[in-house]
């Protein structure tokens, strides 16, 4: 279990890149769009975390399933650990990294009300809950597809999958966003059997995953 422990720090320290990545993307979204009335930007960063939630959670996901197969996971290797808890250790911190986007998200959407001086009603924050928790595990899935398919084929195949997945997870997302479509979206994310189905696939994808991650070779 040292092994273990000694990986969980290691991914730790990355995960938390990837989070501080995010929210420096937030305030950048949020500063551009209050240009006009600079002193509505700290609502504005609340605010723009529900907003671009979907996004730059399938977003960053994708990218560290490019990052961690073709970066990360090699020198964890190279540095002595094995491949189960090396992998044990990445999809825990990825866990982790989802668990602190949602948190984070549905705290600032609260607090950005609060700011605007709107009265705070839980059903309004609420009513996100369900759905950005399923786009997190959709988002774990194409995480899995993207360091599959750089594992399986040969990097072409990866990054072909990679802009697959990225663009086509933002596209769906900047449906989301959209206010026309927004409740709409809502609505289908409400579905109650879209969680333990995506659930049930981040588990098989993940199983997929690990499987070539065992006859991973470091290459020098």
């Amino acid at each position: 279990m040292k092994g273990f422990w000694s990986n969980l720090r290691y991914w730790w320290r990355i995960a938390e890149l990837m989070f501080l990545q995010i929210v420096l993307m937030l305030i950048l979204f949020a500063c551009i769009e209050g240009m006009k009335s600079p002193d509505r930007i700290p609502a504005l960063i609340c605010r723009s975390s529900l907003n671009y939630f979907p996004m730059l959670s399938i977003f960053m996901l994708c990218i560290c399933g490019f990052s961690n197969i073709n970066t990360y996971l090699p020198i964890s290797l190279a540095m002595g650990s094995t491949r189960k808890f090396a992998f044990l250790a990445m999809e825990a911190m990825m866990l982790i990294l989802e668990a602190q986007m949602y948190v984070f998200t549905m705290a600032a959407g609260g607090i950005g009300r609060i700011l605007e001086g709107e009265e705070l009603i839980p059903q309004d924050i609420t009513r996100y809950a369900l759905p950005y928790m399923s786009i997190l595990f959709i988002a774990l899935c194409l995480y899995h597809i993207v360091g599959f398919a750089f594992l399986k084929f040969n990097r072409t195949v990866g990054f072909l999958v990679y802009f697959v997945c990225a663009l086509g997870g933002i596209g769906g997302a900047m449906f989301f966003m959209l206010s026309s479509y927004t409740a709409t979206a809502l609505q289908l994310f409400h579905w109650p059997y879209l969680l333990p189905l995506a659930i049930i696939v981040a588990l098989v994808t993940m199983v997929m995953y690990y499987q070539p991650i065992r006859k991973m070779e470091v290459k020098v």
